[in-house]
């Protein structure tokens, strides 16, 4: 079976010595890790925006700034993939997928500890650049590492890990949107 994303990791060998041993995944791990990628991306997407609701009763906001909130995020996917789109061509599909996960962590620890209504607007352009610069080098990779007979098969469990991310967002998102809104109410 042929191996792929490989890095190096330091062994301690006795006597003080680093030696490096390769680890890697195989075709088909890659294909589920960056299924579960184009998963966060949707999760990503749709996840925060049930929480500004909450945060415009909290903090008073006007219908005019929680639409601003609103809009960054889709003015920065778009702009990060019209700046960046090709950068998973110059780096690697991972090191690419990484940054953006680092991005939307950010994104969303930003979202955790608002302060203050700014940070509401730091958080979600973070949270575009991690979609922006996962959203096509997942799905890309998806493609290179599919196996088997069926060049479908990528674009069938892309669709779905699509959908399952939204799905979870709704979902688990929503319920803890809401549990959230009850326990305040009980306060």
């Amino acid at each position: 079976m042929r191996h792929a994303v490989c890095r190096s990791v330091p062994t301690n060998q006795g006597g003080g010595t680093r030696r490096y041993t390769r680890v890697a995944l195989d075709r088909r791990a890659c294909f589920w890790v960056s299924a579960g990628v184009v998963a966060h991306v949707l999760w990503t997407s749709a996840a925060p925006a049930m929480t500004y609701r909450l945060y415009a009763s909290e903090w008073h906001l006007t219908s005019t700034t929680t639409a601003a909130i609103f809009a960054i995020y889709p003015v920065v996917v778009v702009g990060v993939l019209i700046l960046f789109g090709g950068l998973s061509d110059k780096i690697g599909r991972r090191a690419t997928m990484l940054l953006g996960l680092g991005a939307s962590f950010l994104g969303a620890l930003i979202l955790a500890l608002a302060p203050d209504v700014s940070w509401l607007f730091v958080a979600p352009a973070f949270m575009g650049v991690g979609v922006g610069l996962t959203a096509g080098p997942s799905t890309a990779a998806m493609v290179e590492f599919n196996e088997g007979s069926s060049p479908r098969r990528a674009s069938v469990v892309a669709t779905a890990a699509q959908a399952a991310g939204f799905a979870a967002a709704l979902i688990v998102g929503g319920a803890l949107t809401q549990y959230e809104a009850i326990a305040r109410a009980l306060e």
